[in-house]
């Protein structure tokens, strides 16, 4: 009898005991203009893939494509009330948050693809 009861006490206590819990993945929600099934959407895709495999599923996306979060004003103002975590947008409105990057956009500015690079490198840092 006493056997039993320490048995069963010591099998109760196995469901007493908190279970290894799995940390729920990070989800990072990204918006884009670019419809799915273009090169730009099909890129996302794969980068999310690939973000997924390196994390072991730790990290993932879920891509709203095709404007579906509206267009690149409304999915500004949805990152930053954090609707949103990620979006890609156009020069056009990476002009309105930091109008040195539209230097980038500017037709025969520059005179070799070394001078891009250079430009390129040393705005780099502003942009991230």
């Amino acid at each position: 009898m006493r056997r039993t009861l320490l048995f069963l006490l010591l099998f109760s206590s196995l469901f007493a005991l908190p279970l290894q819990a799995r940390p729920k993945p990070v989800v990072i929600k990204l918006a884009t203009l670019a419809p799915k099934g273009t090169t730009w959407a099909n890129h996302l895709y794969a980068m999310a893939k690939e973000v997924k495999k390196a994390t072991k599923g730790r990290v993932k996306f879920r891509i709203y494509p095709g404007g579906v979060m509206g267009e690149e004003p409304d999915v500004l103002n949805k990152m930053r009330s954090g609707q949103l975590h990620a979006g890609v947008f156009t020069g056009v409105i990476l002009g309105e948050i930091f109008p040195d990057s539209r230097v980038l956009e500017l037709p025969l500015v520059f005179k070799s693809y070394e001078e891009v690079d250079y430009v390129r490198d040393r705005l780099l840092p502003d942009l991230q």
